[in-house]
């Protein structure tokens, strides 16, 4: 099991203060060692929170793609629904101007053929059935 780095930090300065030596070197030695200890403890705390930013930033970034990949997917499977539903509403459109053509056609004729034909009631019929076609 390791030692915590503020405990040996701690006993470093202790060991700095305590130490007999002649010249003095041993303590500034190991003093030196506790403040850098210290300084690399301070900045190893940085460096974690900063990787811990950069998790929380990529998760994000991760839930963004996503929520933009299913808003994508949706946004198609609604422009796909309205296109088939346009398809179904021009070819009704088709159907009620070729029956109103045929009914043009046939109120242009003379009266005398009007009246002698059923194509009045057949080309109403079609547009009855055409115009109460439901897209």
């Amino acid at each position: 099991m390791n030692t915590p780095t503020e405990t040996l930090i701690n006993s470093l300065q202790i060991l700095a203060n305590d130490i007999q030596s002649e010249d003095g070197v041993a303590n500034a030695a190991i003093l030196e060692a506790a403040q850098r200890m210290e300084e690399m403890d301070k900045h190893i705390i940085t460096l974690r929170q900063r990787m811990s930013v950069m998790d929380d930033d990529a998760l994000l970034a991760n839930d963004i793609w996503e929520t933009d990949r299913s808003i994508k997917r949706d946004l198609s499977q609604q422009i796909e629904k309205l296109e088939r539903e346009l398809n179904v509403a021009n070819n009704h459109i088709a159907r009620l101007e070729e029956a109103g053509d045929k009914m043009a056609l046939i109120l242009n004729s003379t009266r005398e053929r009007w009246h002698s034909s059923n194509q009045c009631e057949a080309v109403a019929f079609e547009w009855n059935e055409a115009k109460e076609t439901k897209p």
